[in-house]
């Protein structure tokens, strides 16, 4: 099954110089893998007394200015959807902005394909993706990145680039070397949530998760890794076989 995510250039890497953005987003990647934003400022306290169920409905069905707009802004989740051009309208919320296909380095618009067959369901429209650490959709960027390095120091004898693509080339080499199994869930929503309804829960958040789920066609991934120095599990899915840059897109 494919599933796809619209993803943009944070507004911290906007004043990055135009040529060298999207390979500071892929090369992000490269290392980090994707990173739900709970990894950003995020705290346990946000999911102090949630089930998976009140996270998923906080997660989709949220409105500003309520209690759950903490929860959705500092999620866990990264949402997917099925259909590529619902993904993309995540990314590009105005809808007005004239964009154009273009390289890897001159993009600020992404789309994420993620590829990989579902496995038998844990419960009712959830399943837990087992998956190994790869390079294998970041090798091409790193191996231009150190091409570009090598022809930048010896014309400048600027050798910032080459140490980054050096670093990013043994970046890939631990992910390869990494012999864990990793794990994820992919919840699709619509199907996980109906199982339920609303009892006990939040009307008004089951029928806004309901209403904006059914139209997107919304899946979550849930990167369930253990924390390594702590309690929790990880807000990282690592980069791995099933997940790629599909599309880049800049503003015309």
């Amino acid at each position: 099954m494919k599933l796809y995510r619209g993803d943009s250039i944070p507004a911290g890497m906007i004043s990055i110089a135009r040529e060298d953005r999207g390979h500071t987003f892929a090369n992000h990647f490269c290392g980090n893998g994707l990173m739900a934003k709970f990894a950003d400022n995020g705290s346990s306290t946000l999911l102090r007394g949630k089930d998976l169920l009140d996270m998923v409905l906080s997660h989709v069905g949220y409105e500003r200015g309520e209690p759950e707009q903490g929860f959705s802004y500092r999620s866990p989740f990264l949402s997917f959807s099925q259909y590529e051009a619902a993904a993309f309208s995540f990314a590009e919320r105005t809808g007005r902005k004239a964009l154009e296909p273009c390289p890897l380095e001159d993009a600020s618009y992404f789309v994420w394909e993620l590829d990989a067959d579902l496995p038998s369901e844990a419960e009712v429209g959830r399943y837990e993706l087992v998956y190994r650490a790869s390079s294998i959709n970041c090798r091409q960027l790193v191996a231009d990145q150190i091409r570009r390095g090598l022809e930048r120091e010896a014309a400048t004898r600027d050798g910032h680039d080459l140490m980054m693509g050096l670093m990013n080339l043994a970046a890939l080499s631990h992910a390869d070397a990494d012999p864990r199994d990793h794990r994820a869930e992919l919840i699709d929503v619509v199907k996980y949530i109906q199982k339920y309804g609303a009892t006990g829960h939040d009307q008004r958040l089951f029928r806004n998760s309901l209403e904006r789920a059914g139209r997107s066609h919304e899946w979550l991934l849930y990167p369930t890794d253990p924390m390594e120095d702590g309690p929790g599990v990880s807000s990282r899915f690592a980069m791995n076989q099933h997940l790629r840059v599909h599309r880049c897109y800049r503003v015309r």
